[in-house]
């Protein structure tokens, strides 16, 4: 059969038109199901309460606040569109987006409204309600006065100018006001939902409402069955206004960690969190995403009367050195010379870049030999006697502290054992005293540097050194306007710490998010563990 030259160019012209028409409706990664293991059923979906990392991973995904933060602590507008401060820091007017609703897996839809916030901030100040968030929020005016029975909610400062409009005024200025609007307490709550659960609100599905990505539609669970599960769907009413990609989630509850790594490895779920401890997330086929959140390191006990001198501590701190082990750590930890870890950031940079950490650990081993020497001489002792580092079994490097004693034997002639022992019965020696230098880990709950430095203010048995000047500054911190003299006070309240050698930082702990190469666009908070999946993509 013959074929003309026209038909022969009027195919290739289709053929071209075919091609721009598939371009133009490539895969988005959108409408696909995400499934995730958690690990331990959630015990509270009411933000106001939760604690648990199972019950705020699903919370994250359920509500949205007036802001959401990235996992580099960039914060963005969520329920609110645009916001106003007086010239004092003290009032702040949010606008609301009117676009924004609320679903159930029942019936019951209505309208986001500054209500909402209105009657979630008086149920986080409400003394009945023994929300542990309360005290984070006490920069708010009248709250403290509030929450401790003396007045009346009304008094609180927080009010709905209108349906869409949010004014908050403070008791005094405070810096980190818009981060503390990201995080759970502040979700907003619906007063007439919260009313029709008589006392359910977050217990059970049909107790649970959602402004969010996605609302629960089942949440099954048995304590003594293995399918325990919890089902999400895309919110669809706020999919018109804001594209949500995935089309739902699937939280498969798991008591056994090894199980959640396997389901993952497996490919019954599509991301993972952990320590890394399993080699095989580091493989070609994933994306795995590093964060440094936790300090880890020493303490010595301030009631042994030879370690708590001054000298002694200094000797001990000066004679380390970082970079004789740095090349033989695994890669889950890095040599740590100060107290807040690089995950931290501030005015969109780790905090580590902003302050720097090579003066907070000076190693001088000269003048650690004569310290020592001087300590022994002045209590009439040729040598120390032995002593030991209290280590739980939980800590899956314990061998590398090894690395800190073979340091003091061979420069200081202190021979100092590492005695590995259960979770439990560290607990017991740390509370009783029962220890010469105990090895600690600290995690940052949220993304500040007194989320780390506040554990030496806290009544801990084994932090026992003078802390009224650390407590001071950090309160500063609380009432500061500019996050540029935060920074500033941050430093002045690690060197606090630092000066009094009470505490030698060993490791930077890092914590992986990991996931297939076919996934793209997942929100992570390191801090919180929780995941956002609101514009996760998958590729097939």
């Amino acid at each position: 059969m013959k074929i003309s030259a026209r038909a022969i160019c009027l195919f290739m012209i289709f053929s071209i038109i075919l091609l721009s028409f598939s371009g133009c409706s490539k895969d988005d990664g959108g409408d696909r199901l995400f499934k995730l293991s958690l690990y331990g059923n959630p015990q509270n979906l009411d933000p106001q309460m939760a604690e648990d990392e199972s019950s705020l991973m699903v919370i994250s995904n359920m509500f949205e606040g007036l802001f959401s933060i990235s996992e580099s602590g960039k914060i963005s507008a969520a329920a609110s569109e645009s916001y106003d401060v007086s010239d004092d820091g003290l009032v702040y007017t949010f606008h609301l987006r009117n676009d924004g609703y609320w679903v159930g897996c029942g019936d019951f839809e209505a309208q986001v409204t500054a209500d909402d916030f209105v009657f979630a901030f008086k149920r986080l100040f409400d003394p009945s309600t023994g929300s542990p968030y309360s005290g984070d929020y006490l920069c708010i005016l009248n709250s403290s006065a509030v929450l401790s029975g003396e007045t009346d909610s009304s008094a609180l400062g927080i009010k709905a100018l209108d349906d869409f409009t949010l004014e908050i005024t403070l008791e005094y200025p405070n810096a980190d006001f818009l981060r503390l609007l990201t995080a759970s307490p502040s979700m907003p709550c619906n007063r007439e939902f919260f009313s029709m659960t008589k006392g359910k609100y977050g217990l059970e599905d049909k107790a649970t409402i959602s402004n969010g990505a996605f609302y629960l539609k089942t949440w099954a669970y048995d304590r003594y069955g293995s399918n325990n599960y919890i089902i999400m769907r895309r919110h669809k009413k706020n999919n018109e206004s804001e594209k949500i990609y995935p089309s739902g989630l699937n939280f498969f509850i798991e008591s056994d960690s090894e199980k959640i790594t396997n389901d993952f490895l497996n490919e019954s779920t599509d991301c993972l969190i952990s320590n890394g401890e399993n080699t095989d997330i580091f493989g070609d086929d994933y994306t795995s995403l590093e964060y440094m959140t936790e300090t880890m390191g020493l303490v010595f006990n301030m009631d042994n009367s030879f370690i708590s001198r001054d000298d002694v501590r200094k000797a001990l701190v000066m004679s380390i050195d970082r970079g004789e082990y740095a090349d033989k750590l695994p890669r889950q930890l890095e040599s740590a010379y100060a107290i807040v870890p690089p995950g931290v950031t501030m005015l969109n940079k780790s905090y580590r870049e902003l302050i720097s950490e090579i003066d907070k650990s000076v190693y001088n081993l000269d003048e650690a030999k004569r310290l020592w020497r001087g300590a022994l001489d002045s209590i009439g002792y040729e040598s120390a006697d032995p002593g030991t580092i209290l280590v739980s079994e939980s800590f899956l490097y314990a061998d590398k502290l090894s690395y800190i004693a073979e340091q003091w034997q061979a420069k200081l002639n202190f021979y100092c054992g590492v005695e590995i022992v259960s979770q439990v019965e560290y607990e017991e020696r740390a509370k009783s005293g029962d220890y010469d230098i105990l090895f600690v880990e600290m995690k940052c709950g949220y993304n500040r540097p007194d989320a780390i430095l506040s554990f030496f203010t806290e009544e801990q048995d084994y932090f026992k050194f003078d802390s009224s000047d650390l407590v001071s500054v950090l309160e500063q911190t609380k009432r500061e306007e500019s996050l540029s003299n935060c920074v500033t006070l941050y430093d002045e309240a690690e060197k606090i710490i630092m000066k009094q050698d009470v505490f030698i930082p060993l490791y930077y702990g890092k914590k992986y998010l990991t996931y297939s190469d076919e996934v793209m666009d997942i929100g992570y908070n390191p801090f919180t563990d929780q995941i956002d999946f609101r514009n996760a993509k998958k590729y097939d």
